[in-house]
């Protein structure tokens, strides 16, 4: 998740409050639940180097963050809610929308898993919804990521903007038990309304996170990918 340097400053206050507040924040704005399945979400790869999170569309097609891959990852990692296991499936080719922060990865064979289905609209505020990956479940930069994937629960306040300035599902964490937000290696995975994905993480300050409208690039997916 690239964090707007406009509200640092936040991240930076919430690193200096004192032990107890710290923790209380820690779990009060990642928080969320360890995933025993969740077979449409995998890993963009770098080598050895995890550095986003996505989701497999369709047999030969993986959609992220347009931020995500300025280098384009070499493989993911499918089948698996461990990080770094699974199954390698390299990428051959990328391409991203011209509307937001959305981009699509071309494989170079087929995922063989279960495809996340497209929405065709943004969801309603108020709506909750679950985000999914394998970043950060501390607060800050350079924070330790999650060894295993997690979900949490966010609560749709309205529509925003993504990092590209395309439309976006503005969302905060969730009360209750599985409520939760993104942090860094979150960016690219999805924001699920049910089975179906609303939305890819793009942008937030741990407390409010955008997540690049599917809806807005429905139509660019289709024509790149056929999906």
């Amino acid at each position: 998740m690239k964090i707007r340097s406009t509200l640092l400053g936040v991240v930076l206050l919430f690193g200096a409050a004192p032990a107890a507040q710290a923790a209380d924040i820690d779990v009060k704005i990642i928080g969320g639940e360890e995933v025993a399945s969740a077979p449409w979400v995998t890993g963009l790869y770098w080598d050895d180097w995890f550095g986003c999170s996505a989701s497999v569309i369709a047999q030969r097609w993986v959609l992220t963050a347009r931020h995500c891959v300025g280098d384009l990852p070499t493989h993911v990692m499918i089948g698996n809610v461990n990080i770094g296991q699974g199954r390698r499936v390299n990428v051959d080719r990328g391409q991203v929308s011209p509307v937001g922060d959305v981009a699509l990865l071309h494989l170079a064979s087929n995922a063989n898993t279960t495809f996340a289905q497209l929405a065709s609209q943004d969801p309603r505020a108020g709506a909750t919804n679950y985000i999914y990956g394998w970043g950060t479940y501390e607060v800050g930069e350079g924070k330790p990521v999650s060894p295993r994937l997690k979900r949490a629960a966010v609560t749709v306040t309205g529509p925003g903007r993504d990092a590209y300035n395309g439309r976006a599902i503005d969302s905060k964490w969730a009360s209750g038990a599985t409520g939760g937000t993104a942090g860094y290696g979150d960016s690219g995975g999805p924001q699920m309304s049910g089975n179906v994905q609303v939305g890819v993480c793009s942008t937030g300050d741990y407390v409010n996170v955008q997540y690049a409208s599917v809806a807005a690039n429905r139509s660019w997916i289709r024509q790149v990918s056929g999906v």
